[in-house]
């Protein structure tokens, strides 16, 4: 049920500061006239009960002299400081209130006719962060950001080829009768069935009756209400309507229950599987080259050169190669190897650009990475 509860405010007066009842239509300190203050809504200020006061609170706003800027009562015909006409005035804004605190305090669940409103804000629990944590936290990071730095770093040296080593490799295939098997339905093309057998391929509930248990389930009910705020107007004369409105309140309830549940047996689904042989190509080994000063070449893999779809032929698939240079500086004596130049592997152009003995200028991280290798044009001595 909504209710509407008057609540005096307070305005402070712009002669002397005193913060002063929002009814007071002078200063209590210095009596300078309200004027055209500003009201503030005060969550413990006096609930106004009495009919004659509510009845001047929601009579309506002050008016505002248009000759003096004093503010009058809704229902004084003239101007209390300069007796001006009430026509030529200006009625202050009936609106929305800002309440201090935003809409955590604005939702309080208190009674509304207490006249100081206990203080029941919520506030969540914030568990800290255990110390360790938090220095675990720091020093990752602070850890990835040396690394970062360290890598985007870049030195110059130059370096002697002292060594090289490549390899590769070429997947070898045969056409083989391969024996496998499928459900009906489910042979590929050129399968040539050799035996059928009946198998299980699923199960399937099969209900054979009801069986009488008492089950637990949760059910969500209203055990009461509260009243919560749900906003606040300024009156424009000092006073505020509160808008207040009953809230459910819920409680999750354990409950039990007499059903009927169906009781099932696992019954086998049996299909037709068959066993059929195929003529396929497949992977039977893998052959390798190697080497470190000779020329890379591919390896013999013994695969016909045209070859055909027919039991016993060999046919090549697929190719991988790997390069790697070892550097020697010619500063310090490190050695550095070489497999890639930034994200890509060392290409098979790059490895035969660099021969034993050549010097190269070399570009190196802070991590102690090879970067770049300009130009990869050998250098005098």
């Amino acid at each position: 049920m909504v209710e509407k509860i008057i609540r005096e405010g307070s305005w402070i007066c712009p002669n002397c500061q005193t913060k002063n009842r929002g009814a007071k239509e002078t200063c209590d300190a210095c009596g300078a006239v309200r004027g055209n203050v500003q009201f503030l809504y005060e969550e413990d200020g006096q609930v106004v009960t009495d009919a004659a006061e509510r009845a001047k609170a929601t009579a309506g706003p002050d008016w505002i002299c248009a000759f003096c800027g004093n503010s009058n009562a809704f229902d004084r015909p003239t101007c209390q400081s300069c007796s001006a006409a009430r026509s030529e005035g200006t009625l202050r804004q009936v609106k929305e209130a800002t309440v201090k605190g935003g809409e955590g305090l604005a939702r309080r669940q208190v009674s509304p006719h207490a006249t100081v409103a206990p203080d029941v804000r919520i506030e969540p629990v914030k568990v800290p962060l255990p110390l360790w944590f938090k220095a675990g936290c720091v020093i990752a990071v602070l850890g990835l950001l040396a690394l970062v730095g360290l890598q985007s770093l870049s030195f110059e040296d130059t370096m002697t080829v002292v060594g090289k080593e490549w390899r590769r490799a070429i997947q070898v295939m045969q056409y083989q009768t391969c024996r496998e098997g499928a459900w009906r339905g489910e042979l590929p093309a050129g399968a040539r069935e050799i035996r059928r057998q009946e198998k299980i391929r699923s199960y399937r509930d099969v209900l054979i009756g009801y069986q009488t248990v008492e089950e637990t389930y949760t059910e969500r009910q209203q055990v009461g209400t509260r009243k919560v705020k749900k906003g606040v107007r300024d009156l424009g004369n000092g006073r505020f309507e509160e808008i207040w409105d009953d809230e459910p309140i819920y409680r999750d309830v354990q409950k039990t229950r007499t059903v009927q549940k169906p009781q099932y047996r696992k019954e086998p689904v049996y299909d037709t599987w068959i066993e059929f042989d195929i003529d396929r190509w497949k992977d039977i080994e893998k052959a390798v080259a190697q080497g470190t000063t000779d020329e890379p070449r591919w390896p013999e893999t013994g695969a016909a050169a045209h070859p055909r779809d027919i039991v016993g032929e060999k046919r090549e698939g697929a190719r991988e190669e790997t390069y790697k240079v070892t550097f020697k500086s010619d500063k310090d004596g490190k050695t550095y190897v070489v497999d890639k130049l930034g994200h890509q592997p060392l290409s098979y152009e790059a490895f035969r650009r660099l021969q034993p003995g050549d010097h190269h200028k070399v570009i190196i991280s802070g991590l102690g990475l090879v970067k770049d290798i300009p130009g990869l044009q050998p250098s005098s001595r």
